[in-house]
């Protein structure tokens, strides 16, 4: 197998809606995309990314939506990977490097 590892394997995503931001307690206009799953011993696990998370930027990249996100993602096998993250309305940078 050799396809590239990249830095989200193991990490599941979805669209925001306006019952998860009320779940997050996040103001209705926030934009990206919500963590759902962490797999254990994945790369995002050990870079501190959580469920609940909303991934606003990939690599400087604004994200408003899982298009945007697997665009993203497209461009990203094989290096490490910038994330802004929101988490319960303070956002942070989380570097995320492929095994």
């Amino acid at each position: 197998d050799n396809s590239v590892s990249n830095a989200l394997d193991g990490v599941s995503v979805e669209d925001l809606n306006d019952r998860t931001l009320r779940q997050l307690g996040l103001p209705t206009n926030t934009k990206g995309v919500v963590v759902t799953d962490v797999a254990q011993g994945s790369p995002a696990e050990a870079a501190n990314l959580q469920s609940g998370d909303v991934i606003q930027e990939v690599d400087h990249v604004r994200i408003s939506n899982l298009n945007d996100f697997d665009r993203a993602m497209r461009r990203a096998p094989g290096h490490t990977v910038l994330l802004l993250v929101n988490r319960g309305g303070g956002t942070q940078y989380l570097a995320i490097e492929p095994q």
